[in-house]
């Protein structure tokens, strides 16, 4: 990764830090989490993707008389700020780490600076987050004071000079001069499936083009034939190194762009998803179609961790993976409710309804929640919810 965010690492030190950081400072209604007992002696023995983690603390997102929402269509952590959306993605809020709001960064609208539906954020260069708005068909740019530092409309041929174009919905910004998009249609290469594209600027800096510069990865023609084309929603940065999950079947590509040499791996886990499971379905058959993509399992989601990386093979679980790209178990860890949102380094944040934080509490953990008896939540209110990797899974993973 190019930055270290040390001020996360200082901040998940421990519970004791979460004390007197937070719940000494804020008397809003906050859950610190105690952990059954019983390390795992074999990752082999793990059944449950929520048995993995050490549940450090829990605050409820703050809403307001015009904030209001369930789930964040999408959520980046930078440094010392969630950057989270409403359930419609069309609204941009920023919030502290212990869930009171900020401010509003962003509204829905087509002047400088607003969006219409932002499904997909990631942390850029220079400290910044950035969102891809998929009505607009543009990115955002945004600093960490929440100012907007421009957008890319990729509607305008002009930046793209008409030769290619970027499709929805997931890129990395690891420089000011590259952007890597996980999808794009290119005129001269029609089987690529994303792009390595050159950020060229006039001498004021203003962005006057992104320029083509390296066809990566290739479509599946037989099945976009039969179904139509698929998209990367699912991309992670691994030190140096790009991660795609693929839409269509249980496969990971890796790309290193130092190199430039890519691979493909095959997840290894029963009822594993591969082109064998579409050839009888008919091509109107959707229902068929999810079913096979959920069960059997296209890659769902990724999470990136400093020794470790998670697919989520369709709707049932997670597989881990060495950062070397090596598959630690040929089993999904089966995942009940915690949904994982965003992390930095080695710290995973999932948001929840309060309802099944309780479960979380009573799947678990041992002790009751600890809760402020003067506040009054609704079930259904959101909470962050701030997860490690437990220190003998840790250990288990750095086993040869």
């Amino acid at each position: 990764m190019i930055y270290r965010y040390t001020s996360w690492s200082i901040f998940f030190l421990g519970v004791g830090y979460f004390a007197i950081a937070f719940i000494g400072t804020n008397t809003k209604k906050s859950y610190t989490l105690t952990q059954k007992p019983g390390p795992l002696i074999n990752l082999q023995d793990a059944t449950y993707f929520e048995d993995l983690f050490r549940y450090e603390v829990a605050f409820p997102i703050e809403q307001t008389g015009t904030v209001l929402f369930d789930q964040p269509k999408t959520c980046v952590a930078l440094s010392s700020y969630l950057f989270m959306t409403n359930d419609k993605g069309n609204e941009l809020y920023r919030y502290h780490l212990d869930g009171t709001y900020k401010d509003t960064i962003a509204v829905q609208g087509e002047g400088p600076g607003e969006i219409s539906k932002l499904v997909y954020g990631t942390r850029i260069f220079g400290n910044q987050v950035a969102f891809w708005d998929l009505f607009q068909h543009s990115i955002h740019v945004y600093d960490e004071n929440g100012q907007h530092q421009g957008s890319l409309d990729f509607r305008n041929p002009r930046l793209t000079s008409g030769t290619w174009i970027p499709q929805p919905a997931a890129f990395k910004w690891p420089t000011p001069d590259e952007i890597i998009f996980s999808n794009a249609q290119i005129r001269e290469h029609p089987d690529a499936q994303g792009a390595k594209t050159s950020v060229q600027r006039n001498d004021s800096g203003k962005i006057t083009r992104v320029a083509l510069a390296q066809p990566l990865g290739k479509r599946d023609k037989e099945l976009e034939r039969k179904f139509g084309e698929s998209l990367i929603y699912h991309f992670e940065t691994v030190g140096d190194v790009f991660w795609m999950g693929n839409p269509s079947y249980s496969s990971i590509s890796i790309w290193n762009p130092v190199t430039q040499q890519s691979k493909s791996l095959m997840v290894q886990v029963p009822e594993s998803l591969t082109l064998d499971a579409y050839m009888e379905i008919p091509r109107d058959d959707l229902k068929k179609i999810s079913m096979v993509e959920n069960w059997q399992g296209s890659i769902h989601r990724m999470i990136s961790l400093p020794t470790v990386v998670f697919a989520k093979v369709g709707m049932r679980g997670y597989v881990p993976f060495s950062a070397e790209g090596k598959q630690l178990l040929n089993k999904r860890l089966i995942s009940r409710f915690p949904r994982y949102q965003t992390n930095l380094d080695d710290t995973m944040v999932f948001i929840m309804a309060r309802k099944n934080l309780k479960v979380l509490e009573e799947k678990v953990v041992k002790s009751p929640l600890i809760e402020n008896e003067e506040a009054v939540l609704d079930e259904d209110q959101p909470c962050l919810v701030f997860a490690t990797l437990k220190p003998e899974v840790q250990r288990l993973l750095a086993q040869p």
